[in-house]
């Protein structure tokens, strides 16, 4: 099985727009566009009521957040656990971690899939949400990665663009008068 190593310890359980808005601008098409597909203008949150993946509980979810906030809390204080341990053991597996710490395999897959964590080496337990590549982190191998952005940008840029209008449509004024 492959061993891990610790990505980014400053990440939480944030909402992809925060995450992207860190390397996009507010006025940036593309920033737009999630906004929009993500339902949420800046500053103003959607909020749907759903069951807590992992306790069953209902509570307010936030663009998308599967765990209600103390089920959160409690993987960000496993996150830490699995911090120090790989601190200590760099490189260690996941049976390592999960056998070591008492933590859910399941969560340190999740781990993975938020990008907190990531294989090295051959062995690589999670695949590619598109295509079902092997991948070391993540939810998108490289390829699908590039493929997404792609059609993400050229959305839009179509959105961008004027849209042109045939001769004789648009609007006029109804009974004009000189």
């Amino acid at each position: 099985m492959g061993n891990i190593i610790l990505v980014d310890d400053i990440f939480t359980s944030g909402s992809i727009l925060n995450m992207c808005s860190k390397t996009l601008k507010a006025n940036d098409v593309v920033y737009k566009l999630l906004s929009h597909l993500l339902s949420v203008n800046r500053g103003d949150e959607t909020l749907e009521v759903i069951n807590c993946k992992s306790c069953g509980k209902m509570f307010h979810s936030v663009m998308g957040i599967k765990r209600c906030p103390a089920c959160r809390q409690a993987d960000d204080a496993k996150f830490k656990m699995i911090k120090e341990y790989l601190y200590d053991c760099p490189g260690a597996t996941i049976e390592e971690v999960v056998e070591n710490l008492g933590v859910e395999r399941r969560l340190v897959l999740d781990f993975l899939r938020e990008g907190r964590l990531e294989t090295i080496g051959p062995n690589m337990v999670i695949q590619c949400e598109n295509c079902g590549e092997p991948i070391h982190s993540g939810k998108y191998c490289d390829k699908c990665h590039r493929e997404i952005t792609l059609n993400l940008r050229s959305a839009a840029n179509a959105i961008k663009k004027p849209r042109k209008l045939d001769k004789g449509t648009g609007m006029h004024i109804k009974n004009k008068k000189k």
